[in-house]
């Protein structure tokens, strides 16, 4: 199955959603030319955590990509080559039981250039058309690298975070599990313990009866 959701805005950011088993979950946008789109992601929660990224332009296929977060967050730029409706589709049929958790920020368009520009080029953004003092201008450059600088942070610290829940839930299911397999192995014990006293005792009584007898 698949659900779609068309985006309102021009970019998406800081979603979370669940991908049952066997399903698919989409979202679109309205392309009026030729646009990029870019999605960063990361699979927090699930099996291996792996999903496939699915990228449509008005139902043709452009991009599939099998991504395992393990070996880190998906960064995805495509190019679309004509207007039309783009649709990217976190895909996770090939698990038969799992549901994943996927954190994704998707950018489409201008918004995708203005995240990049902050990103990459923080020397060039576009300062104020206010005639602006030097000094006034070197503080508001300063300004600017110090916001591209604690986004890069930000960005970092939520995958550390994610890193460190996947690592924690790891270790308590392993910390349950070593509970289990204890609580099991003292009940098996226990019962091959109860079988040798019936054992024992049922031979002493069979060993009083023939002496009995003779």
């Amino acid at each position: 199955a698949v659900v779609c959701m068309v985006l309102v805005t021009p970019v998406v950011e800081g979603l979370t959603l669940a991908v049952s088993a066997k399903h698919s979950e989409c979202f679109s946008e309205d392309l009026v030319d030729v646009e990029t789109v870019y999605v960063h992601f990361e699979v927090v929660r699930g099996g291996l955590l792996d999903i496939q990224l699915d990228i449509y332009l008005d139902d043709e296929e452009v991009l599939s990509q099998l991504h395992y977060s393990s070996e880190g967050a998906g960064n995805v730029e495509v190019l679309m080559p004509r207007a039309g409706t783009a649709k990217v589709c976190f895909n996770n049929k090939m698990s038969r039981w799992t549901e994943k958790v996927v954190q994704f920020e998707m950018f489409v368009g201008e918004d995708y250039h203005k995240y990049r520009k902050n990103i990459n080029s923080p020397d060039t953004m576009v300062l104020s058309e206010m005639l602006l003092s030097e000094d006034v201008k070197t503080l508001e450059t300063q300004a600017q690298k110090i916001s591209s600088a604690l986004e890069n942070a930000l960005r970092s610290q939520k995958t550390l975070q994610n890193r460190e829940k996947r690592h924690r839930e790891l270790s308590d299911a392993s910390n349950w599990r070593s509970i289990y397999m204890s609580m099991l192995e003292a009940m098996v014990l226990l019962f091959i313990s109860g079988v040798q006293v019936y054992l024992i005792r049922a031979m002493f009584a069979d060993h009083g009866t023939m002496k009995r007898v003779v």
